[in-house]
């Protein structure tokens, strides 16, 4: 993947001794862009003292959070930690905005069993920006060109792009590192073929005869020579940023919060400002992938994710309900699955106030909507109430 220029700067920060005004570039976009987020500062600001660690304090912290992803620590990661430390309001504001992405990363992460340490690769792809466009033409949070991103059924045209959307984007990242760690059965390799293609690493590998990225190291293309080590070192801060002083700055709960549901028709975002007394900014920041203010009409449906009391309020519930709170703060995993007795192939699943069938999916990896709506040959799925029992196919 080719990572956002300016983003690329900022997060993957390659020498900052060589790239002062870059640096201060990015720094400046990224306030202006990431304005509209609304960031709630909840923890004083950090007084910017030098704390001094030893080379073994960084080397057994990331070793202690090595897993399937192997992480070694060595100069190339200490630059970039040093880095990311210099500039410590922006990495705040970005250990802020994973309160946003991860849970969805994570619920992807689990649905195709991949380690939980990959949701930190959007952080030096896009900065957690879903908007992010590269010089190149990457968008999104995994900055998927348009080739690779058809490639994944993520669908591109005048009106949509679903490379921006993050769940969908999510999804298919998964499925794209899945085959790159099927190529290569190691991690760190497949990261660095997630930024320079399969090929580039093939040649570094034929030319060494090792597959150690340290090894071929030499042979990889710059960008990616510093693509890991600065994945690695996002990995350690956003582990371990307490014991350096900073404290995230959150955007507010209106991005935190959020609900879904599927959306068949033409909907004009308008209607939703009107309806929910939100803000336009807020519907579009939620919904980025949509390029004209509106989502339109489509068979197969899209997704639209608004805060979840406005969601409340554009479903014509009313967001202080007792009903509706108690169904939306009970865990998933607390909710009653039944077999069907005379399909043991299926589950009965029981819809509750406030789901849609996008909510319903998301609990049973491998299902999508259209299966459900396929099993239960459903005609209008905006008919389905709460407590209606629908039946589940295996994933």
């Amino acid at each position: 993947m080719k990572p956002n220029i300016l983003a690329f700067v900022a997060t993957i920060l390659i020498a900052l001794t060589l790239l002062p005004t870059n640096i201060h570039t990015y720094a400046q976009s990224t306030r202006d862009k990431d304005a509209g987020l609304k960031y709630q500062i909840n923890q004083p600001e950090f007084e910017n003292t030098r704390l001094t660690f030893t080379e073994e304090d960084y080397e057994k912290r990331i070793a202690e959070i090595s897993g399937d992803v192997e992480l070694r620590y060595n100069k190339y990661v200490r630059g970039n930690i040093d880095a990311y430390l210099r500039y410590p309001r922006l990495t705040e504001r970005l250990i802020g905005k994973s309160t946003i992405y991860f849970p969805i990363f994570e619920e992807y992460l689990e649905k195709y069993d991949l380690p939980e340490e990959l949701k930190f690769l959007p952080v030096i792809e896009s900065a957690l920006d879903p908007t992010a466009v590269s010089r190149v033409g990457a968008g999104g949070l995994w900055q998927f060109m348009p080739y690779t991103g058809n490639e994944y059924n993520l669908r591109i045209n005048e009106y949509v792009d679903e490379r921006m959307d993050p769940r969908m984007s999510t999804e298919a990242a998964m499925k794209f590192l899945t085959n790159l760690h099927e190529r290569y059965d190691d991690w760190i390799l497949a990261l660095a073929a997630y930024n320079c293609g399969p090929g580039r690493v093939n040649k570094a590998i034929r030319r060494t005869g090792s597959k150690d990225f340290w090894k071929i190291y030499k042979h990889l293309p710059k960008e990616t020579r510093n693509y890991v080590p600065a994945y690695i070192a996002v990995a350690y801060l956003m582990n371990y940023y307490q014991i350096h002083g900073l404290n995230p700055v959150y955007p507010s709960l209106d991005y935190q919060v959020t609900d879904t549901m599927i959306v068949h028709q033409h909907l004009d975002f308008s209607r939703i400002v009107k309806k929910c007394d939100v803000e336009l900014e807020v519907v579009q920041k939620l919904n980025p992938s949509f390029k004209l203010n509106f989502i339109p009409t489509n068979h197969k449906g899209y997704v639209l994710t608004l805060p979840a009391g406005k969601m409340a309020l554009f479903r014509g519930i009313d967001p202080m309900d007792a009903k509706y709170l108690a169904a939306n703060e009970q865990p998933p995993g607390e909710k009653v699955y039944m077999k069907d007795l005379e399909d043991p192939g299926h589950t009965i699943y029981e819809i509750q106030n406030g789901e849609t069938l996008w909510d319903v999916a998301r609990h049973y990896p491998g299902v999508s909507v259209r299966d459900i709506i396929r099993v239960n040959q459903l005609a209008d799925i905006g008919k389905i109430k709460p407590g209606a029992h629908l039946k589940i196919p295996e994933g």
